[in-house]
This record gives structure tokens, C-alpha cells and sequence, in this order.
């Protein structure tokens, strides 16, 4: 077996060149001999000049360069994984600042050549810019953590996902069939997770495979990110009706009459709504040092997800009553 088979990291990207950048000189410090491992990039169709730095790029391991159109990253996870040399395919995301020995760490999790799922923590990176969405995802990476950290084994459904920070065995992939592409962006991690777990695959989680999350996504980016998220839930409790209790998939007649019908006047108008609301919005964030105006952009930045999230759910669903007769039941 040569040595480039050992373990293959697979990383896909689109418009994200420098926070790339940094995740791969994290990634040639391992302190893994670099003939054991290779590093697979799947350029998902960038416009920002990644390709360019690439071709520039002296690496001290194996690193391939995939190209393809802008199909979405489960497409181009399985473009990475079914490209590899590796046995054990680690996948990354491009904006993960990797400790030195998380390779190490994530191989030794596999050598018992068992049928494993091996995952460890990201937190937030502290060099991560500061955006009015940072305090919440530090509060979440840090509260999964210590759930992690506390518990003897994963836990269902929240571990079940082979998303950054995830190895497996090329086997299971290749009996798996892999990343479901009709999930374009959002939830292919969860929908191969849960096929994997009913399976009976085991679920691992490796506190010492460190790689830091270098949160460089603007709020507007993942305001946008959530009609994806609406889409990808609907498609992911059709085919798994098990995790319908634990998706953001809700009745739209949620709360009082005035908050639903605001709610379903913001999904039929959203030209309006966005235009009202992202004014708002910036005017918030403009004023975010005043503690209650910085709530209030928080708030309005979650009222906007939840609009495109409802947007894309509704889409994927076919109508907004067909959402409704499947989604609008009592928890």
C-alpha cells in the first residue's frame, strides 16, 4: 500500500480563496509525515481567483485540484471522496484552522479497521471577525462541546452527520452511495449521517481532532443560506419522517393571528419584506454598541432567516398549502 493511501482530506470550496488559504497552511503544519496523507480540493465553480491561488501554492503533501460548475457541496463531496487515493476520507470544510495533529488524530481513530464514524469539536475561531452572529455560534460550539464532552456516546439525531470536522471509511461511502445530490446546499451531511446510523454504523467523537472554525459569513450571506436551509428540511423529513420533530419545519399559524398573518404576508411579498426589514436591519447594526439596538439587529437578522427559511420550505413543498398539511401539527 503506498503511503498516499493512508488518509485522504477532503475539502469542497466556492468564493472563499482566502479563508481557503488558511485552512490549507494549517493543514501542511501536521504533524503527520506528509506522505501520508493528501489533501483533495473541489473548486465548486469560484469566480474569486481561487483556482489562480492554487496554481500558486507550494504544498509539502499530495494536493489535487478539482474543478467543476456550481452543482452545490454534495455534489462536490462526492467529486473529492470518489477522486481520493485514501482508505479513510477525512472531510473538511474551507474555512477550518486545523490543530497539527488533527490528522493524526482522526487515522488512529480508524485503526482498528472497524466500521466507525470518527467527528471532533469545532469551536469558533478567536481570529474569526466579529459580525452580530458571533456571540450565538460561540454560545452553540461551546454548549455542544461540553454536551460532548459529557456524554459516553453520539447522540440522536444531533450527531449523526458526516459534515467538517468527519472521517469514515471509503467503504461506507462506496456501499452508501454517498452525498444525496439532490440536497444542494444544506443537510446532505444529516441525510448520509441518519442512512449511515440505521445501518448500525457507530458514531465517534474524537475531542482531541481540533480544528477551529474561522467564521468569516456575513449575516446577509446567511440570511440568504436559509431558503436552502427551508428547501433541504423539507427533502430531508420526506425521506427520514423520524427527524420531523427535531427540524425548523413548524406550522405557519404558529403564534398569535397577528405574528401568522404577518408571517405569511412576509413569505407571499418577500420583495417587500426584505426591502422593510433589511432597512431595519442595517440601521441596527449600524447602532449595534447600544446593547438593546444590538438585540434588536439580532432579531432582526433572525426574522429575516426565518422568512427564507418558510420561502424555501414552502417551494420545496409545492404550495403553501401543501406545507401546511404536512408541517402544521402540534409538537
Amino acid at each position: 500500500m503506498s503511503t498516499a493511501s493512508k488518509i485522504s482530506v477532503v475539502i469542497p470550496t466556492y468564493n472563499r480563496k482566502d479563508a481557503l488559504f488558511r485552512t490549507l497552511q494549517s493543514l501542511f503544519r501536521q504533524t503527520i509525515p506528509s506522505e501520508d496523507f493528501e489533501i483533495v480540493v473541489v473548486l465548486d465553480g469560484p469566480t474569486d481567483g481561487t483556482l489562480e491561488m492554487l496554481n500558486g501554492l507550494g504544498s509539502p503533501c499530495a494536493l489535487r485540484v478539482i474543478w467543476q460548475s456550481n452543482r452545490g457541496q454534495a455534489v462536490a463531496r462526492n467529486a473529492g471522496w470518489r477522486a481520493a487515493s485514501g482508505k479513510i476520507i477525512l472531510f473538511l470544510d474551507d474555512d477550518m484552522l486545523c490543530d497539527s495533529e488533527l490528522v493524526h488524530h482522526h487515522l488512529a481513530a480508524h485503526a482498528d479497521n472497524g466500521s466507525t464514524v470518527a467527528f471532533g469539536p469545532t469551536p469558533l475561531a478567536a481570529e474569526s471577525p466579529w459580525s452580530i452572529l458571533t456571540p450565538a455560534l460561540q454560545s452553540d460550539t461551546e454548549y455542544v462541546r461540553q454536551r460532548l464532552s459529557a456524554q459516553t456516546e453520539a447522540k440522536f439525531p444531533d450527531d449523526m452527520m458526516v459534515c467538517s470536522n468527519t472521517s469514515l471509511p471509503r467503504g461506507l461511502l462506496e456501499t452508501s452511495g454517498g452525498f444525496d445530490e439532490r440536497f444542494f446546499r444544506w443537510f446532505e451531511d444529516i441525510d448520509l449521517g441518519i442512512r449511515l446510523y440505521e445501518r448500525g454504523v457507530a458514531f465517534r467523537y474524537v475531542p482531541q481532532a481540533l480544528a477551529r472554525h474561522l467564521f468569516v459569513k456575513l449575516p446577509k450571506t446567511s440570511i440568504e443560506n436559509q431558503y436552502w436551509c427551508g428547501r433541504n428540511s423539507v427533502l430531508l423529513c420526506r425521506l427520514h419522517p423520524s427527524l420531523r420533530p427535531y427540524t425548523l419545519c413548524t406550522s405557519l399559524e404558529t403564534g398569535s393571528y397577528l405574528k401568522s398573518r404577518f408571517r405569511k404576508l412576509a413569505i407571499r411579498h418577500p420583495e417587500v419584506s426584505t426591502t422593510i426589514l433589511g432597512l431595519f436591519y442595517v440601521v441596527a447594526n449600524s447602532l449595534r454598541l447600544i446593547p438593546f439596538v444590538q438585540h434588536l439587529a439580532i432579531w432582526l437578522h433572525g426574522v429575516q432567516c426565518r422568512i427564507q427559511f418558510f420561502r424555501g420550505a414552502i417551494e420545496e413543498a409545492g404550495s403553501e398549502e401543501i406545507y401546511q398539511a404536512e408541517f402544521g401539527f402540534s409538537r
